[in-house]
């Protein structure tokens, strides 16, 4: 499916501008979003005021790429050429040829296509991704959210309530994950502990606080 598509292209907050760009397609590792929404993080506005260089950014996710997360609504998974079917393929045959898995349980890692039902679908964890459903995400290594239309990695969906609104869900995906990263799994913060919070009329601190 081919979808017309332009990004941001950001010199300065004084010089950016719309371009159109190719259209994304989704490989094993990635899905394609359309866009609805952006959040914008500190390290957005160090790269745009060329605070920060690029080797600071070095072995990063998003390099000096704009737009780490986004909200918006899964419009392509692939065409199922680089998926597994559901119940097949999912784990190997051990030395003899007998299956290796006893239980009878699918093994998979997270964000691994399958066919289900001759539809291709994306497994995060216990939740299954379609097309059409409404999501956060992050892009794949080196790409911007600001775009119409996003290649997304696999691994990065959150599936959103319809009652969610896209411009809220867009800022929550890095703030929460990286405030629980920090005080719940490096931290191991446990009731009445007491903590200091940098900064926290950011994101990242008003997410700490809560």
């Amino acid at each position: 499916q081919t979808f017309e598509n332009y990004k941001l292209s950001v010199k300065s907050f004084s010089n950016m501008k719309w371009q159109y760009c190719p259209t994304p397609k989704p490989d094993k590792d990635s899905i394609i979003v359309e866009v609805k929404s952006v959040g914008l993080n500190f390290k957005d506005i160090m790269v745009a005021l060329n605070i920060l260089k690029e080797d600071a950014f070095a072995g990063g996710w998003t390099r000096t790429s704009l737009g780490t997360e986004c909200s918006g609504v899964i419009v392509s998974l692939g065409d199922g050429s680089d998926a597994k079917i559901e119940g097949k393929d999912s784990h190997e045959d051990d030395e003899d040829g007998e299956d290796s898995q006893k239980d009878g349980k699918e093994k998979y890692y997270n964000g691994t296509k399958y066919i289900e039902n001759g539809v291709v679908v994306v497994k995060n964890g216990n939740t299954t991704f379609k097309v059409g459903d409404r999501v956060l995400a992050a892009p794949i290594q080196g790409e911007t959210c600001f775009q119409k239309y996003c290649a997304c990695s696999s691994m990065s969906l959150v599936k959103m309530g319809d009652d969610v609104d896209f411009n809220l869900a867009a800022g929550y995906r890095v703030a929460i994950s990286t405030a629980v990263l920090c005080l719940v799994t490096h931290g191991h913060l446990q009731k009445e502990d007491t903590i200091l919070i940098h900064c926290g009329s950011g994101g990242v601190g008003l997410t700490a606080i809560q």
